[in-house]
């Protein structure tokens, strides 16, 4: 009876010890980075993964707010994880394409014509 009892504890301890202690963190780093790279919306974009104390943060930059939503999702839905920090910026997007070229073509195409009358006008 006594050994069932040390037996008892023994597998109590363990039980209490693994819950308690869950993954660690560059478990979940692993497993958090294996998510983003497995996920059809964010698996090419660049975003590092850094965990301390169950706490994921995410940076990095990426081409729309769609994939920044999804990458903190999928890190939230990762097991172990207790919270997500967003650092992920999303890159500005221009007006189109050739919108900066196009603009300084016509500032060039300014400059010169200085002192030149323009088609179809009179000075």
């Amino acid at each position: 009876m006594y050994q069932q009892r040390i037996a008892y504890v023994g597998v109590l301890a363990s039980a209490v010890v693994a819950v308690a202690c869950g993954p660690s963190d560059s478990g979940i780093g692993v497993k958090v980075k294996s998510n983003l790279t497995s996920d059809e919306t964010v698996k090419a974009a660049q975003i590092d993964v850094g965990v301390q104390k169950k706490v994921v943060t995410l940076s990095g930059t990426v081409d729309t707010p769609a994939i920044k939503d999804r990458a903190v999702a999928v890190a939230r839905g990762t097991d172990g994880v207790a919270q997500v920090v967003d650092q992920i910026t999303v890159k500005e997007q221009s007006a189109g394409p050739g919108f900066g070229h196009g603009r300084e073509m016509m500032e060039k195409r300014m400059t010169e014509r200085k002192g030149h009358p323009v088609e179809g006008k009179r000075e």
